[in-house]
């Protein structure tokens, strides 16, 4: 008979507690996917889940729509089951079907705890435990009508919570990185102040309007790019308001092995800066490769692109255009205002430019470089290849001192590497040298476009020569308490964009971070500084995105430099065995590969330091050092650019191999600032290894799936964020307060 009133009153009218969970054959979690009995014949599927949420101020209202299906021939029952955060009030659930009205009821984290353990139980299947530890949302049951289709809607609103300058917002979602179902994320941010800045460290989004209004709030939209719904993970969100001219927050992770912890400090610029705020000019080169590898529709990209930076210049900001094959031509002695005149003048000189010769880059960059750059203006350069060097100097460590030695105005090169040709480290190590970063464009690829792109985040200078340092509480500088900081050499904040930086902090009394630069005042370049408090005491374990944050940049620096060694014969250097232990050790504690250390994640390959970092030698010897241009060098960059510059979490590793083909790894778990590694039927914390025990030490004790025991770990687990090591399937192999600790998941 089916059940037509609210579960929960239900059980109040049977006298049972609430606990004692009687539900519906299928137990949908759209945060995971659909629960039931093992021996259940074609259940119930989840589809699609869309959130779409608006946030005003500090309150949030988010609309979750389940998309769900039933593939059997006869009629099913289901219930909903939403994790959702602390501090919501659910406003509504509707589904279609007979019966009584729909009902849900937020359940608080006491509560949900025997709502999760009772389903876990029943349904002998540990993926619900991940969930341990959060309120839960549990409605009436529902119909899924044979052979067709049913929709929740479930709406709850929250008060965010604020740190700072910063928002936070957080939708609960399944960590595990094998399946999981889409999750489609559309948001609209209303906020008084401004915005200056909109960031996912979980999810790839794409972001519109925002900034600095003039009357009114802000608006900014935003929605996932292509591919990102099937990331794994929380969904999470962090809103920057507005400052004059930027902001910043930090947020902390605590490290309870070494004391201290990791710290990632976000700042932002608005998009749209106030009327009477002044602006910093740009004065711009654009270095083209004209070389006979060029011909065709390459040169007629690289032409248009360097037409439309012409034309996104603003009236006062300056211009040049050097091309180079084996010898070198440029559009003027030195910067040119742009106007209408010097444009067409331009333009015209572009349309007259041909294919042919080799590639002269060091002379073109002595050419970029010697000339001094207008006062107060932001010196910035783009520089187009798509070969190595075989004109002149050629060699890549002394093309990169001729950079360093002859860039007197210290203009940034911004690197486009254009097909598998060009020496990517070499743009690379250009780029990073002069606080700007390096683009690497795919065979085939347009250029026009990514070069638009490149050149329209360089839009509005707004805090320049960034430099980061600590105080103490006294205004003193706070020495040795800030180290392994990413990136070692900040850029420059523009207009719209934002920096991230990270790093770990020692001690445990409270610190001023301070962010300092130049930016334009109404005389000039005036000193400017953005302070922002780091307060250990406010470290959490909820932020388990900033130490893999923090590894992954760590790592890709580290990768980095072992690739310098090969520019010189210095490859037998004695810091590439610390390169390389280091590299493993991160690797292998935070479950971040690379292409030099994917074996980790082969079920076959053993996890102890020795045995890897012998192996990654070989790989870093071969790849890194070894190759220098081509499809392996090309991919290589590709990812050491996501690394070095990442911003997400990345907990599947997704990234491309020396094929340019997209890879990713199921056997590897990252989990909060741990690793979970997959042996036979075995998941191997990394925190055990790096405490002194391996896959094959005895462990301290055993844990029965679903005993006592079992729910107890789970909630000691909860206090620390690490409650999702007991949803890996199979045997999970922890420690846990010191002690090895094998539970027998099955």
């Amino acid at each position: 008979m089916r059940v037509t009133i609210p579960l929960i009153l239900a059980c109040v009218a049977l006298s049972l507690p609430a606990h004692d969970w009687i539900g519906a054959p299928n137990v949908v979690v759209p945060a995971s996917r659909v629960f039931h009995a093992p021996a259940a014949d074609r259940p119930v599927e989840i589809v699609r889940v869309e959130a779409a949420i608006e946030i005003r101020d500090r309150v949030a209202r988010t609309v979750l729509d389940v998309h769900l299906r039933n593939p059997s021939s006869r009629p099913q029952e289901a219930e909903l089951c939403m994790p959702v955060p602390d501090g919501c009030t659910v406003i509504g659930l509707d589904f279609a079907g007979a019966g009584a009205g729909p009902s849900a009821h937020l359940l608080p984290r006491a509560e949900a705890k025997g709502i999760y353990e009772a389903i876990v139980r029943t349904m002998r299947d540990p993926a619900l435990m991940e969930f341990a530890g959060s309120n839960l949302v549990r409605s009436s049951v529902f119909p899924v009508p044979p052979g067709g289709s049913q929709r929740l809607r479930l709406i709850w609103e929250q008060l965010l919570d604020q740190d700072g300058a910063r928002i936070d917002y957080w939708l609960p979602r399944s960590e595990q990185v094998a399946g999981g179902v889409p999750l489609h994320v559309t948001a609209t941010i209303i906020q008084a102040a401004g915005i200056a800045s909109v960031w996912s460290p979980t999810h790839a989004i794409t972001v519109s309007g925002g900034g600095k209004p003039v009357a009114g709030p802000a608006v900014a939209r935003l929605g996932l790019t292509a591919g990102a719904e099937r990331t794994p993970g929380a969904f999470r969100l962090s809103i920057l308001a507005a400052g004059t001219p930027a902001a910043a927050s930090v947020v902390l992770f605590p490290d309870g092995k070494r004391g201290g912890g990791y710290f990632l400090l976000l700042a932002g610029a608005p998009a749209v800066a106030a009327v009477d705020q002044p602006h910093r000019r740009r004065d711009v080169t654009v270095v083209l490769d004209r070389s006979g590898s060029m011909n065709g529709d390459k040169i007629s990209q690289a032409r248009a692109a360097a037409k439309q930076i012409i034309a996104g210049l603003a009236a006062g900001e300056t211009f040049n255009v050097v091309l180079y094959h084996h010898g070198i031509d440029r559009f003027a002695a030195g910067p040119v205002a742009k106007s209408p005149a010097s444009e067409a003048a331009a333009r015209a000189w572009l349309d007259a430019m041909t294919a042919r010769g080799g590639t002269n880059i060091a002379d073109a960059l002595h050419e970029a470089l010697r000339v001094p750059a207008p006062a107060d203006a932001l010196p910035l350069a783009i520089v187009l290849s798509d070969g190595v060097a075989t004109v002149g100097t050629t060699g890549e460590a002394a093309i990169r001192a001729l950079a360093r030695s002859e860039n007197v105005a210290r203009r940034r090169l911004f690197t486009v590497g254009v097909g598998l040709d060009v020496n990517t480290h070499l743009l690379e190590k250009l780029a990073d040298d002069s606080r700007a970063t390096a683009v690497f464009l795919r065979p085939g690829e347009d250029i026009e476009l990514p070069v638009a792109t490149l050149f329209e985040r360089l839009r509005g200078p707004v805090v320049t020569d960034l430099a980061l340092s600590a105080l103490a509480a006294d205004g003193t500088p706070a020495h040795g308490r800030l180290i392994d900081v990413s990136p070692g050499t900040l850029g420059d904040l523009f207009q719209g964009q934002q920096v991230l930086i990270t790093g770990r902090y020692v001690g445990a009394a409270p610190l001023t971070l301070v962010l300092a630069g130049k930016a334009a005042g109404a005389t000039g370049l005036v000193d400017h500084r953005i302070a922002v408090r780091l307060d250990p005491a406010r470290a959490s374990t909820a932020h388990g995105h900033v130490p893999r944050l923090w590894a992954t940049r760590r790592i890709g620096e580290l990768v980095d430099a072992v690739r310098s060694l090969g520019a010189t014969p210095a490859a037998g250097d004695a810091r590439f065995r610390e390169l390389v232990d280091e590299i493993v050790r991160l690797s292998t504690e935070f479950g971040v590969l690379t292409e030099y250390t994917a074996f980790l994640a082969e079920e076959g390959s053993r996890l102890d330091l020795p045995t890897a970092t012998a192996a990654a030698d070989v790989e870093l010897r071969r790849r890194a050092i070894g190759e220098r241009s081509g499809s392996g060098s090309w991919a290589q960059s590709f990812n050491g650019a996501a690394r070095k510059n990442a911003d997400k979490g990345n907990l599947d590793n997704r990234q491309l191999d020396a094929a340019g083909n997209e890879q990713s790894y199921l056997t590897c778990q990252p989990q909060s600032a741990r690793a979970y590694w997959k042996r036979g039927e075995r998941w191997v914390d990394s925190g055990a290894l790096t405490t002194g025990g391996s896959a094959g030490r005895v462990p301290d004790r055993e844990i029965a799936f679903a005993s006592a025991d079992y729910f107890a770990l789970a909630d000691r687990l909860a206090r620390d964020h690490r409650q999702a090591a007991l949803a890996n399937a199979g045997e999970v192999l922890l420690e846990v307060d010191g002690s090895l600790v094998l539970v027998r998941n099955r």
